[in-house]
């Protein structure tokens, strides 16, 4: 459509309201209403807290309390307040904040509500909404993170698949510690690590998008 801010679409969201987000590459956050058929954006500008920080926009997800959490390619993460309809900006700036400004999947569990976010370099961060405390788990805090760079996360019953640009592994949540997903080198050689995304479906099955077109299924 002509009223979108850019045509090059990262992400899509639907929230509670029916409300369709959609993340562009430097269109910053368009959203729009179907029933109304009204489309609105918001584009970075400067000093202004009505609006996004940084154009490029990845994953997003809603909290229990309607709010937005955005995902950003290189202005970290962006907090959508519905009520004031303003926005809080995390970037990485020491230990108790993202680890990095380039996030590539987020993930929101409203039994503890924590958000948990992959970067591109900066491992994988889990963030306690309301204590505000930040931790990160990378390569030099995890026996078993292979990789600082996560692809994709996706929970499965009382686990968080993570995927990374080395291999995959799970997130305890009650332990929050990184443990193999596969124990198995043949089924984790054949699964491979030039993979892109991944989602499991209802019948338990892992699906897993390589770099180069193919598909893998493992059960």
């Amino acid at each position: 459509p002509t009223d979108l801010s850019h045509t090059s679409i990262y992400a899509l969201f639907k929230d509670k309201q029916g409300t369709i987000w959609i993340g562009t590459y430097y269109g910053g956050v368009n959203y729009f209403n179907p029933e109304a058929n009204i489309y609105t954006y918001f584009f970075p500008a400067s000093n202004n807290p009505k609006t996004i920080n940084f154009p490029i926009v990845g994953k997003m997800t809603e909290d229990k309390d309607g709010n937005l959490w955005i995902c950003t390619e290189g202005g970290g993460l962006n907090f959508y307040n519905r009520k004031n309809q303003s926005f809080t900006v995390f970037k990485a700036n020491g230990e108790n904040n993202i680890s990095h400004n380039n996030l590539k999947c987020i993930w929101y569990n409203p039994e503890n509500h924590k958000l948990y976010i992959g970067t591109h370099m900066g491992g994988l961060n889990i963030y306690d909404i309301s204590s505000n405390k930040f931790k990160h788990i990378t390569t030099a805090n995890s026996q078993f993170m292979p990789n600082n760079i996560i692809e994709a996360i996706h929970p499965y019953q009382n686990k968080l698949i993570v995927l990374t640009q080395k291999g995959i592994v799970q997130l305890n949540l009650e332990t929050e510690l990184i443990e193999p997903f596969i124990r198995d080198p043949e089924i984790v050689e054949t699964l491979g690590i030039q993979n892109t995304t991944l989602m499991i479906d209802s019948k338990d099955n892992l699906w897993l998008a390589e770099t180069d077109g193919g598909l893998k299924k493992y059960n």
